[in-house]
């Protein structure tokens, strides 16, 4: 079936399913852990969690997010937290003697996130060196990125009258296609391709063979810096829901994608205890809109033009050309 390149101005909740996608599975929505509110925040937005354990009444957990470990402690009974490496009264080191444990109760599942220990010994080396502030600028710590959120809306909720009533005068009604934009920028991805490039948002399932043959036929394009490709997955399956939130937590997603697609890492996704909020949320912004199928990509041509691509693209070459608005080599 040939799949058209079409403007997001038809209804984008009437969408007929091509031939060339699966459809979406009824998922059972997760209820959300226990955990102080940043680590929430950030397990929201992808980032894996895993409780380390309790010491001294102090409990500990992991959050891993982008191929970077953080910690966090609250002495229990409290809503406090602590981020950062803990030690006991000795100078030993709780914080990497209770990941060793976790390694021996989990098996190999954490050296499919990148080899746990060598980043745990690099975040206290990064915790204990003094960091410049253009380092500190361009490394996000998931736990501070979801406290900074917090506080933005808290000052945004305390904006006088007179300043409310002069951003509600330039602001205007954005159209269907601009929040569209809005609510997939807010959702999880992950970066493949040039950072610099014109992008385009992918709709994907790991497992969807057509999601497969698609990321395949766009790869040449990230591989030469022509386009940003910003994975949004989607499990129509428990381990495709899996393989996408480590693909969300990984340092290098689009390695482990195209290692996974290309049965190089199989036992991707076997973990059961993969945290995948941020790929429920995903779902949830999606349907949102109408949308039940994969792959889906969205982005905006040359001039400007919202548009998307139902099922796997007709022809790539002219995809890449609406998009950058130049001939493709």
């Amino acid at each position: 079936m040939r799949i058209l390149i079409q403007a997001i101005a038809i209804c984008i909740g009437l969408i007929s399913i091509p031939a060339v996608a699966q459809e979406w599975p009824s998922l059972e929505n997760a209820s959300a852990e226990a955990l102080p509110a940043p680590i929430q925040k950030a397990q929201e937005n992808g980032a894996q969690v895993r409780y380390l354990g309790q010491h001294d009444g102090i409990d500990g957990w992991m959050v891993y997010s982008r191929g970077r470990p953080s910690f966090a402690y609250s002495p229990q009974g409290t809503k406090a937290f602590i981020q950062g490496m803990l030690y006991s009264d000795d100078g030993d080191n709780v914080t990497l003697r209770q990941l060793q444990n976790m390694r021996l109760r989990d098996g190999d599942s954490f050296d499919v996130l990148s080899q746990i220990s060598r980043m745990a010994q690099e975040e206290k080396n990064r915790m204990q060196a003094e960091m410049s502030a253009q380092e500190a600028s361009e490394e996000t710590d998931p736990i501070v990125s979801a406290q900074s959120e917090q506080q933005t809306e808290a000052e945004t909720q305390n904006t006088s009258g007179d300043e409310a009533a002069t951003i509600a005068q330039d602001d205007q009604p954005l159209s269907a296609s601009e929040r569209l934009m809005v609510d997939l920028e807010n959702t999880n991805w992950s970066i493949f391709g040039s950072r610099r490039a014109p992008v385009i948002y992918a709709l994907i399932d790991p497992d969807c063979p057509y999601c497969r043959k698609t990321m395949r036929g766009l790869q040449p394009f990230m591989d030469a810096d022509q386009i940003q490709l910003r994975m949004i997955p989607i499990g129509f399956t428990a381990k495709s829901q899996r393989v996408s939130a480590l693909i969300l937590a990984a340092l290098d997603g689009e390695a482990m994608f195209f290692d996974y697609i290309s049965n190089q890492a199989p036992q991707l996704g076997s973990d059961p205890n993969v945290n995948i909020q941020g790929v429920i949320r995903n779902k949830k912004v999606i349907e949102s809109w109408g949308f039940d199928l994969t792959p889906i990509l969205f982005y905006r041509d040359s001039r400007g033009t919202v548009k998307i691509v139902r099922g796997e693209p007709a022809d790539y070459d002219l995809l890449v050309s609406d998009l950058t608005g130049k001939d493709v080599q």
